[in-house]
């Protein structure tokens, strides 16, 4: 039920999720590449690294996506730019930061 409800339940976190996997995957692979064993660089991933991706990945968030997904829960065109200026803001903010 939470699925037709919330908008993030629908793509966003999914998208969410593979970008942060792709990061990993590109520090493992360019771990690899330095003759080192896959799960010996995945123990070297520091909270900073997840902190940077996880800022990296939501700045990379297409607003056509958060579009789509709280179109899908049957919000209202206005509802939807109310909810984008309060994203947009987000992204400001976590810049600043």
């Amino acid at each position: 039920m939470t699925s037709k409800l919330q908008p993030l339940d629908h793509d966003i976190i999914k998208w969410f999720k593979l970008e942060y996997r792709r990061c990993v995957l590109q520090l493992i692979i360019a771990g690899i590449d330095d003759r080192t064993n896959a799960s010996e660089v995945a123990t070297k991933i520091t909270v900073a690294y997840a902190e940077e991706w996880s800022k990296s990945v939501w700045r990379g968030l297409d607003s056509g996506l958060v579009v789509k997904c709280f179109s899908s829960c049957g919000m209202t065109n206005s509802a939807i730019e109310k909810q984008m200026s309060l994203f947009n803001e987000t992204k400001t903010v976590d810049e600043i930061v």
